[in-house]
């Protein structure tokens, strides 16, 4: 009787050994930022020249002179 028991035993124990063990999951590291993107050269020429542009279009300012003359006209005329 006891021959079946050691047996039934020695069996388990193999096969606790040989079953496949748990591997704890490896820590997960929290992701990086993006870089921020820098802006490549050619961009900031890009935006260079559109500001000189507008800059240079609103040095003319001889349309918006002759809206505010006709502007200040149309205020002085009686309107009833």
């Amino acid at each position: 009787m006891k021959t079946p028991l050691i047996l039934a035993i020695a069996l388990l124990v193999a096969v606790a050994a040989c079953a496949p063990k748990a591997v704890p999951p490896a820590p997960v590291a929290p992701p990086e930022p993006p870089a921020p993107a820098a802006p490549s050269p050619s961009d900031v020429e890009q935006v260079a020249s559109d500001v000189e542009s507008i800059q240079a279009d609103l040095g003319d300012t001889s349309d918006i002179d002759a809206l505010d003359d006709e502007l200040a006209e149309l205020e002085q005329l009686d309107v009833e």
